[in-house]
């Protein structure tokens, strides 16, 4: 089964790719949210955990910071 992603989780998932390049460092929810122009960090979150559970990110539990993408939007 192939999962779609809505143009919100494309551009979380290339800001977040880009912001990490960059810097070296994965973006805090509160910057993806300033960036996608959402209004509440908890949105960002659920958006993340649809993200991770399709295999496009991870994080470690309970650690900032660690946020990665590891599989290309197709």
């Amino acid at each position: 089964m192939r999962n779609t992603l809505s143009d919100r989780q494309r551009r979380m998932l290339a800001y977040i790719h880009e912001f990490s390049t960059e810097r070296n460092y994965p973006p805090s929810l509160q910057e993806i949210r300033a960036a996608v122009e959402l209004k509440s960090a908890s949105t960002v979150k659920g958006h993340l955990d649809r993200l991770r559970k399709s295999g496009y990110v991870t994080w470690e539990e309970g650690k900032a910071r660690t946020l990665r993408v590891i599989k290309e939007a197709i």
